[in-house]
């Protein structure tokens, strides 16, 4: 189960926010500058061709894996993993990495991630053995992007919200699409050419996972930063979220990343902004040797019922302040950003000495 995500948009929002809760053990939140690509880019299963520049990017990921499993980069795109199952060729992580590294916009890395699945992928057109879901958004759209084989269709999210479950979902709406997919699934006998074309149920295997559950009853309030946190806490009462990851994708102004890279239950975000100079925290990183971040370690010895409070109390300031912030620089990084997360991280982990 890798994740699940929950999406707002204007007008319910201001901007659009992305939520999503992680499942991985041992989170880390790492920050890649951007860089040079590597001519030739090794991954769990095969070698690919790199070039170019990268992006800058932060991810939210497992110890020890070359992707993440949630993260955004300087050019605003976010994508969030939700479904992964393939044991031979790419992983889920990878084509999220690989897509925040070159994808200017969210259609931009829909079209990186199938062309991806097409150069590289060994397997045939329609293959249940390899099946992903990602959700992708920049400031002005936000998608969910369905995989089986090298067959695939994307969902443009129109609707005020949509909570995104581990599981393969775009129906009857399809607005982007592998080429000529009814016709193929037409000639794998797969769909009759006359009755409602759904790829979840043509093409997928449809599960009953639950999804991030919301109460419809406050459409009538603005949803905010602080809203997202507090519904990604209050999921159905799990207690086995291991990290949560926050986007605020601004259409006209800074975005803000929130990560919190411990138990969601109990857990502070912390904002992360792309600038020219932005630093986190190696306490946010899994040192070599061992098997957790220094964030975590603390985090797990914590007490909560002495500091939970404060903690809380500090996030909302944290919110308020950089909220404030962009509303007088809408579009200003100055090098009062570069080091945000760095001090958020570094005054948690005082919280739990």
């Amino acid at each position: 189960m890798p994740g699940e995500i929950f999406v707002t948009l204007p007008p319910y929002s201001d901007s659009i926010i992305y939520g999503r809760i992680s499942f991985e053990d041992s989170p880390e939140i790492v920050y890649f500058p951007s860089q040079a690509q590597p001519k030739s880019i090794q991954l769990s299963n095969m070698q690919i061709n790199g070039s170019g520049e990268a992006f800058g990017i932060i991810l939210s990921k497992p110890k020890e894996s070359y992707g993440g499993v949630s993260g955004s980069n300087e050019k605003n795109v976010t994508i969030g993993l939700v479904y992964n199952k393939n044991e031979s060729g790419f992983q889920g992580n990878e084509l999220l990495r690989l897509a925040l590294e070159k994808s200017t916009g969210s259609e931009c890395a829909i079209q990186i991630i199938t062309d991806l699945i097409n150069q590289y992928e060994e397997t045939k057109p329609i293959d249940m053995s390899c099946m992903f879901s990602f959700v992708i958004c920049d400031p002005g759209s936000a998608w969910i992007l369905n995989i089986v084989g090298k067959l695939w269709a994307a969902e443009k999210i129109d609707a005020q919200f949509r909570s995104v479950s581990s599981e393969l979902c775009v129906g009857t709406k399809i607005d982007k699409c592998s080429e000529n997919l009814k016709e193929e699934c037409k000639s794998l006998a797969l769909w009759d050419g006359a009755s409602d074309f759904s790829f979840k149920s043509i093409i997928g295997t449809e599960h009953k996972n639950e999804s991030i559950c919301y109460d419809k009853q406050n459409l009538d309030k603005k949803f905010t930063v602080q809203t997202m946190f507090d519904v990604l806490r209050n999921h159905n009462g799990k207690e086995n979220t291991k990290s949560s990851h926050v986007s605020v994708l601004n259409l006209n102004g800074i975005c803000v990343n929130w990560f919190t890279g411990t138990s969601t239950k109990e857990s502070v975000f912390k904002p992360f902004v792309f600038t020219s100079s932005a630093r986190i925290s190696p306490l946010t990183k899994v040192k070599v040797g061992e098997d957790d971040t220094i964030l975590n370690k603390l985090h797990s010895q914590r007490n909560w019922k002495m500091v939970g409070e404060l903690l809380q109390s500090l996030e909302k300031t944290c919110v308020k302040e950089v909220d404030t912030y962009i509303a007088e620089n809408p579009k200003a990084l100055s090098q009062e950003l570069d080091d945000l997360m760095k001090d958020c991280v570094e005054a948690e982990v005082k919280f739990y000495r």
